[in-house]
């Protein structure tokens, strides 16, 4: 139950995606509907329980009755998929930073983030900028705030991850991840504390960033030019 409790508070919803997710299931959950009610009609008409003046139509239905249950459980399929495309959060984790955006989770950890920041979604996706529809999905968050998080590297190709993942989780320059939840502050906390928490350890452990590991090692051999 405490754990249940525990990611309520640092599970944060991704609300690009949330949006995204209750407009694509309108429809497939409409067409599933209305094919399940073709279907028990055309059943009804052919076994004689069911007397309409459309009872030709119905035969047909019938007749084609598997293609109606393949769009039926298309329909169905595409409805579980946009539920879960809504379900896409941003958890800070002790060990990493994880970003389940759509079906693709990603855990980046501490090392490679440079530095968190506040900023508007606005700023990076002003409306006039955008095609319409992409305007009409960002809309009700153009002010809101978001957390931009500045890597150092990437886990997986960036241009994979563009491709895979909305446009509008990665800030207007491409180098950061721009993560639009209900509350940037509580968020911003979360990954500050535990990113303080990994370069303590990193402290402790002696580690280094590798670029300034790189300059260290070439002071040391003296470098190219000295004397």
């Amino acid at each position: 139950m405490a754990k249940r409790k525990r990611r309520s508070k640092t599970r944060h919803r991704l609300l690009v995606y949330d949006r995204l997710g209750r407009r694509l299931r309108t429809v497939p959950l409409v067409t599933a509907l209305a094919g399940a009610g073709l279907y028990v009609l055309s059943w009804l008409a052919a076994s004689g329980k069911f007397q309409s003046g459309n009872q030709a139509l119905l035969t047909i239905f019938w007749e084609q009755r598997v293609m109606l249950l393949l769009l039926i459980g298309g329909s169905v399929g595409l409805y579980v998929l946009a539920v879960l495309l809504g379900r896409s959060y941003v958890e800070p984790r002790p060990k990493a930073l994880r970003v389940r955006a759509g079906l693709i989770p990603l855990d980046i950890s501490y090392r490679r983030i440079k530095q968190i920041r506040v900023m508007e979604f606005g700023y990076h996706y002003p409306l006039e900028s955008l095609r319409p529809r992409e305007r009409a999905l960002v809309r009700p968050f153009i002010g809101y705030a978001c957390t931009v998080v500045d890597l150092r590297s990437w886990p997986l190709d960036r241009r994979l991850l563009r491709w895979l993942w909305s446009k509008f989780l990665f800030g207007r320059d491409g180098e950061s991840l721009l993560l639009l939840v209900e509350d940037a502050l509580p968020l911003n906390q979360q990954i500050d504390s535990l990113l303080v928490q990994w370069q303590t350890r990193a402290k402790q452990r002696g580690y280094k960033d590798p670029i300034a590991r790189a300059v260290e090692m070439q002071r040391k051999k003296g470098g190219p030019g000295h004397l």
